[in-house]
């Protein structure tokens, strides 16, 4: 009787078996049915997981990576079999397939990928690429006001490992007078350039392109300085399409325009009183110019009638992180004197994410000036701008007079210094 019972329980537990079997192939073929049966007339997917979600209503980086690498990327899209899929870099198609692996030069660029059947239904998903220089790579700097160029005209822009570089290509065509000078290529922009934003790309010796982001052409006029200062009622505005100008005008006076070109005017502005006025330009046609103004393109310039006198000034600042600066050294060291008041403009960065700024004022490294023993604290944002003053000492004039005026630090571009 027990050989029965387990002789009967085996039989009964096999037949089971059996009959769980084909029940648990069923589901398993039912939950990839749709991507495996799914016909030319369904409506397309992208299934990835792995591509992210836009920000703030900005697509988000799908990838980052270094121009030495390929783009490598693989979509799951469906109805598998009667699905093309697209790939596009900035609206222009650079490959057809489920999976891209190729070389793209070095920029940021906007990656539309594009999923159609056979039936012309469509689906498509939109991110970002970022493709980073190499070590060594010519690169060009990312100021805005260097950026815009004008058709026809001859653009400057400063950058690093320019030595490698023999020629310049703006939208697909080839600039002409390319010079490197150092850390500055020069060129003229190709004429036939519509008013638009091109990509560019610098051109070796060997004649290999390394990508260097994008410049806009426009025939627009532009003040590219237009946080302005005068201590002498002259003021210099430079730009692009300056000649365009008809008149400006600085708070409720009208300026007189004393020099001209296509890339510079000089105004004469008269005896203001001291204090901050907006500046407004017209051109010949009745358009209002726009001013380069913290970051961003206003139709209202900024100008400033100082007091004091005004002993150097660059809009593009001069980067101060553990380097010294010493361009004013002849003129302060000529003048210092005690109470004498040193201004200096700036601007903040934060180049190797130190997350600190401050300024130290010095004759040389063994000579900092005696209040200022644990450097001149500045606060703030990078990108924020501010001055920075100081009333010389007696002691602070005895180190000018002996050692020179001399500035370092970490954290911050200068932009402008004055003295009164």
């Amino acid at each position: 009787m027990k050989f029965n019972y387990i002789k009967n329980t085996a039989r009964t537990f096999g037949m089971l078996l059996l009959m769980a079997a084909p029940m648990s192939f069923t589901a398993c073929s039912s939950s990839d049915e749709a991507f495996f049966t799914a016909d030319e007339n369904d409506s397309p997917r992208i299934l990835n997981t792995d591509i992210p979600e836009w920000v703030n209503g900005e697509p988000a980086v799908l990838k980052t990576i270094t121009r030495t690498d390929n783009f490598n990327f693989k979509v799951i899209a469906t109805p598998i079999h009667y699905t093309t899929v697209d790939w596009y870099l900035d609206g222009e198609k650079v490959f057809e397939g489920t999976t891209i692996n190729q070389p793209v030069e070095a920029g940021t660029y906007i990656l539309k990928i594009v999923a159609t059947t056979t039936k012309g239904l469509s689906t498509s998903r939109t991110t970002k690429l970022v493709v980073n220089p190499a070590e060594g790579d010519p690169v060009l700097n990312e100021s805005i006001t260097e950026r815009f160029v004008a058709a026809g005209k001859t653009a400057t822009i400063h950058g690093q490992n320019l030595d490698k570089v023999s020629g310049i290509v703006i939208g697909g065509k080839e600039a002409q007078n390319v010079k490197v000078d150092g850390d500055a290529i020069s060129f003229t922009v190709p004429s036939d350039l519509k008013d638009s934003t091109y990509r560019a790309s610098l051109v070796g010796a060997d004649g290999f392109k390394y990508g260097v982001g994008k410049f806009n052409v426009t025939s627009s006029v532009l003040v590219a300085n237009g946080d302005l200062r005068t201590d002498n009622g002259v003021v210099t505005l430079k730009g692009l399409n300056l000649d365009k100008l008809a008149s400006v005008k600085v708070g409720d006076t009208q300026a007189n325009i004393t020099e001209q070109t296509a890339t510079s005017i000089t105004l004469n502005i008269g005896n203001l009183a001291a204090g901050e006025y907006d500046v407004t330009a017209t051109t010949k046609d009745g358009r209002a110019a726009s001013f380069y103004v913290d970051n961003k393109m206003v139709t209202k310039g900024r100008l400033t009638v100082l007091s004091e006198k005004i002993i150097w000034e660059n809009a593009d600042g001069f980067g101060v992180n553990w380097n010294v600066f010493d361009q004013v050294n002849g003129q302060i060291t000529a003048a210092a004197k005690v109470g004498m008041k040193i201004k200096v403009g700036y601007v903040l960065n934060d180049p190797n994410g130190e997350n600190y700024h401050q300024i130290r004022f010095m004759g040389d490294w063994d000579f900092v000036f005696p209040e200022y023993a644990n450097d001149y604290k500045l606060n703030g944002a990078v990108g924020e701008k501010g001055i920075a003053e100081i009333t010389l000492s007696d002691k602070d004039v005895d180190i000018i007079k002996n050692h020179g005026f001399r500035m370092s630090g970490y954290g911050y571009a200068i932009t402008m210094i004055s003295y009164k």
